[in-house]
């Protein structure tokens, strides 16, 4: 999160003029089965993408 703050400071040039939300997804569940029908090439990636 720190490493997205810093990002967005750098990015704005500054603090931001409004509000800012992050919104944080996880996918815990990789061990049920896809559903038939769905697509087969979406996979999750590593826990270590964004650092």
């Amino acid at each position: 999160v720190a490493g997205v703050h810093a990002a967005l400071l750098r990015h704005v040039g500054g603090h931001p003029a409004d509000d800012v939300a992050l919104l944080v997804l996880r996918n815990d569940r990789n061990d049920r089965p896809r559903p038939s029908g769905g697509p087969a090439s979406l996979t999750a990636p590593p826990d270590d993408t964004w650092g």
